[in-house]
């Protein structure tokens, strides 16, 4: 008897999602960060992001505050990424240039 395909679900480094509902599986959206306009220091938002080829992401995330915050990269736009160590130690991917709207 063949045995059944279980659906799997993992996180990756930088908060990338690996999704196999079949045996075909994708990497769904991921965390990347956004620079904050006219903020007076380096201010980050993590947003979701789809990755589409190589350093290249799609950002799938709205601004959930357009009043307060100004975002360098809008939702729909597709940036390009590199990994970055914040003032905190840490590193995750930010955007750095646009690509594409």
């Amino acid at each position: 008897m063949p045995r059944m395909f279980e659906p799997v679900s993992k996180t990756l480094p930088f908060g990338r999602r690996l999704e196999c509902r079949t045996r075909a599986c994708k990497i769904r959206a991921m965390r990347i960060y956004v620079s904050l306009q006219n903020e007076g220091v380096d201010c980050w938002r993590p947003v979701e992001a789809t990755p589409l080829k190589g350093d290249i992401y799609e950002i799938v995330d709205a601004n959930p505050f357009p009043e307060e915050e100004q975002w360098q990269f809008s939702s729909g736009d597709v940036v390009r990424c590199k990994e970055h160590r914040f003032s905190d130690g840490s590193t995750g991917l930010v955007a750095y240039e646009k690509v594409a709207t």
